[in-house]
């Protein structure tokens, strides 16, 4: 006996996963996400039996659907499925799953292409976005109005531009998400390094941990491995970026840079003080952010308070398969 669930799957940015209709999973939590992660295969170290592929980055679902919200399409949840542990973790969320998101709604006809709005559940703010479809992939142009304190009600959730954890000197800002910024020289990198490079330095990543749960502790968000973010920040290393930075997601070191974490380093380095203002070359509106696959830019508006407007940048996303998950009843 096989229980048959309507699923797609998209590539938005450079996050992979699938996106359900909450009305075709069961109501319950606790049986939606055991459904969820036997689709995915967890708990297991490859997923093998399941869709996962081994990876924070192909192991996160999107669940999208008609919203009764005033103004709204869509309400969007996004989950980070874990591949060792029987847990999925709805406590933030993602920017490039956003991208697929706005584009599901679309293509399932909840929005329109020229004027999409989310609203994502797990920050409970919305998402304006405007799909240009393209034959291989679409652009997805994200807009995050009102960022700012997604989780902690603050975009400064400590009141300082500036805290010492665990001897390290920090911004804690959260805007799309709440995120954890160091300098990259305080951890004796130059930001040259690859993702492979950076984990492979014996107890970098363990140090790393302890600072991102110092941080957790501070704004009062503990309890999970997906927030609050951390990344680490340093002057730019050429003229097409205006500060460097690395990234990790769920403690391993990002292949690219998270689409949450870039808004609220876009964020940071227009408020005066911040770890992140103190490396980056002097922006007009548009901070243009390093990363081991390039560089990602990002418009923002912050004013003072601070108080983040807005933040936008741009994803492309495609549906990769549509059809039917087949699970064990």
């Amino acid at each position: 006996m096989r229980r048959r669930i309507r699923m797609t799957i998209y590539r938005g940015g450079t996050s992979r996963g699938a996106v359900l209709d909450p009305a075709d999973l069961p109501a319950e939590p606790g049986e939606r996400d055991a459904a969820i992660l036997r689709l995915y295969g967890s708990p297991d170290p490859r997923q093998i039996d399941g869709i996962g592929g081994a990876d924070p980055l192909t192991s996160k679902v999107a669940l999208v659907g008609r919203s009764s919200r005033p103004g709204v399409h869509a309400d969007y949840l996004f989950g980070q499925v874990r591949i060792g542990q029987p847990v999925i973790d709805w406590s933030g969320n993602c920017g490039n799953m956003s991208s697929a998101a706005i584009l599901y709604a679309v293509e399932e006809g909840l929005a329109p292409a020229e004027a999409v709005t989310i609203f994502n559940v797990n920050t409970s703010k919305a998402i304006n976005a405007v799909v240009t479809p393209g034959e291989d992939a679409s652009l997805v142009r994200v807009e995050f109005p009102d960022p700012g304190g997604t989780l902690t009600g603050a975009v400064l959730p400590t009141g300082n531009a500036r805290d010492v954890l665990d001897g390290v000197e920090v911004s804690l800002v959260d805007a799309a998400n709440p995120c954890v910024f160091a300098r990259l020289s305080d951890f004796g990198l130059t930001g040259r390094e690859t993702p492979d490079e950076i984990g492979a330095i014996p107890g970098l990543l363990a140090r790393l941990e302890r600072v991102r749960l110092a941080a957790a502790d501070r704004i009062g968000v503990k309890g999970s491995p997906a927030v609050p973010k951390l990344a680490l920040v340093g002057p730019p290393l050429g003229d097409d970026a205006d500060l460097t930075a690395r990234g990790l997601s769920m403690q391993v070191p990002h292949r690219a840079y998270p689409v949450t974490v870039g808004v609220a380093t876009a964020a940071a380095a227009c408020i005066a003080g911040t770890v992140v203002a103190g490396v980056c070359r002097p922006t007009a509106g548009v901070v243009r952010i390093g990363h081991p696959e390039g560089v990602m830019a990002v418009a923002v508006e912050v004013n003072l308070g601070p108080v983040v407007v807005r933040a936008s940048l741009e994803r492309t996303a495609r549906r990769i398969v549509e059809g039917f998950a087949l699970l064990p009843c």
